[in-house]
């Protein structure tokens, strides 16, 4: 259904803000599977994605104090060119004090 979707919007020009915006109501209904499953096919269409997306892809595993997931969205984000934000060392931090037990040792590691 997501494939669908991303492949029906991407045909269209549905602009990035749409996507954006489909990524945030699946993360804001606790649905991150789907939230990634459209990053995915999104990423594999071709689209852009901006730290816009990233930020909400992080955000929403640091909410729920998945350090783990947060990091691997950090490094996805860094390794497609897109430089870091306060906003995204604020997720990770919040995401060390989160999760169980809280990471101090890689808190300092981001300063």
């Amino acid at each position: 259904e997501m494939e669908k979707w991303a492949t029906r919007a991407s045909m269209i020009g549905m602009p990035l803000d749409m996507h954006e915006m489909r990524i945030n109501t699946s993360i804001c209904s606790v649905d991150l599977d789907r939230a990634e499953a459209c990053f995915n096919v999104l990423s594999t269409l071709g689209c852009k994605l901006d730290r816009r997306i990233f930020n909400a892809m992080i955000r929403s595993h640091s909410d729920r104090g998945n350090l783990a997931a947060a990091r691997g969205w950090f490094e996805q984000m860094e390794a497609a060119g897109i430089t870091a934000d306060a906003a995204h060392f604020a997720q990770l931090l919040r995401a060390c004090g989160l999760c169980s037990p809280p990471q101090a040792d890689y808190a300092k590691m981001l300063f």
